[in-house]
């Protein structure tokens, strides 16, 4: 009952607070797959978003990590299946991380992840966290699917919200852990930087959201 208000109600808040929202596509998970989304920060609807994601668009059962501090003044996003995470415990946080990857174990599932680990300046160069590795490790089956958001102004008073999911990863287990970071660093960045790009071509490759 929740997740139906609250995809409803998110649906509408959409429509209200942007002129447009578009999405680009890339990858689509097969019946059966858990996907750890991993997406730059910037948006207070970085938390909402993924709700309409993963249920109009990618068909998953949907959770997400907040940071402690969001989820205590959000409380309500418990109800759709968020989770926080406490940074200043180490040993919270990785039960945490292993909560997230025990979900990720089940099917047709979802986790999106910000591991910039703060809402950060849409201009700021993308540097990641580490700790999805915990994740990845523990879920090894999970496919890695970088997402960017991006807000852009046209022609309007209201801003275009612009989504693009990027293509799965192939990050190796044998991967040395700084390598894994850097890929999925650079693939956000890459895919955030074509998005910026992509917003102001009057011919861009996104259907409506």
């Amino acid at each position: 009952m929740h997740i139906r208000f609250f995809h409803a109600y998110t649906r509408w808040k959409l429509s209200r607070t942007f002129a447009s929202v578009w999405l680009d596509q890339r990858y689509h998970p097969r019946p059966g797959t858990s996907t750890l989304y991993l997406a730059n920060h910037h948006l207070w609807w970085d938390a909402l978003v993924p709700l309409v994601l993963s249920r109009s668009w990618f068909k998953q059962r949907l959770r997400a990590v907040m940071e402690r501090p969001q989820m205590e003044r959000y409380p309500f996003f418990s109800k759709i299946g968020a989770f926080s995470i406490d940074r200043d415990n180490a040993r919270s946080a990785l039960a945490s991380l292993d909560l997230a990857a025990d979900w990720l174990n089940e099917p047709d599932t979802c986790l999106f992840l910000y591991p910039e680990g703060r809402l950060t300046d849409t201009t700021d160069p993308i540097r990641i966290e580490a700790g999805f590795l915990r994740i990845t490790e523990n879920a090894p089956l999970a496919d890695v699917v970088p997402v960017a958001f991006h807000t852009h102004f046209r022609n309007g008073p209201k801003p275009e919200l612009y989504i693009r999911v990027g293509e799965r990863l192939r990050l190796d287990g044998g991967m040395p852990k700084a390598l894994a970071v850097q890929t999925v660093q650079t693939a956000i960045q890459d895919l955030k930087s074509g998005l910026i790009r992509d917003s102001a071509d009057p011919d861009r490759p996104f259907r409506r959201f």
